[in-house]
């Protein structure tokens, strides 16, 4: 397996701090929680987009569905986060980051952002083109 680690500074709103995340981390957390992966992508190979629930009929499906990720997601983060930041090297305490995010009523957009960070190490690394490439 390739190693890719994915390092980011992040602002959140008064706090700053820096993770990172690599495919073993993401292959730690899938063992933890596998029916949140299992059910995410089986969700979006059907291709459930919003305004495919309202066509089709399954609106409820669908937000039965956000629910569950925005759940879940919490979980993940809480124990996710402390990984990512040691493997960023930084030293904040996870509790306060957890803290300022409730206090702010953030959680879900930190869970959501951190998520996406996680699952993106699994699709591609940090070595990004600077160029971009096209055939006509």
């Amino acid at each position: 397996m390739k190693e890719i680690k994915l390092s980011k500074e992040i602002e959140f709103g008064e706090l700053n701090f820096k993770v990172a995340v690599n495919r073993a981390m993401f292959l730690e957390v899938n063992k933890k929680f596998p029916e949140f992966f299992k059910k995410t992508i089986e969700f979006n190979q059907n291709k459930n987009s919003l305004s495919e629930a309202l066509s089709n009929g399954n609106l409820k499906e669908f937000l039965e569905y956000n629910d569950y990720v925005e759940e879940k997601s919490s979980e993940i983060i809480k124990f996710a986060l402390p990984l990512m930041l040691k493997e960023a090297g930084d030293k904040t305490n996870p509790l306060e980051i957890f803290d300022y995010a409730k206090e702010n009523n953030a959680e879900t957009v930190m869970n959501t952002s951190l998520l996406g960070l996680l699952l993106q190490v699994f699709t591609q690394g940090e070595q990004l083109p600077k160029v971009k490439f096209s055939i006509k």
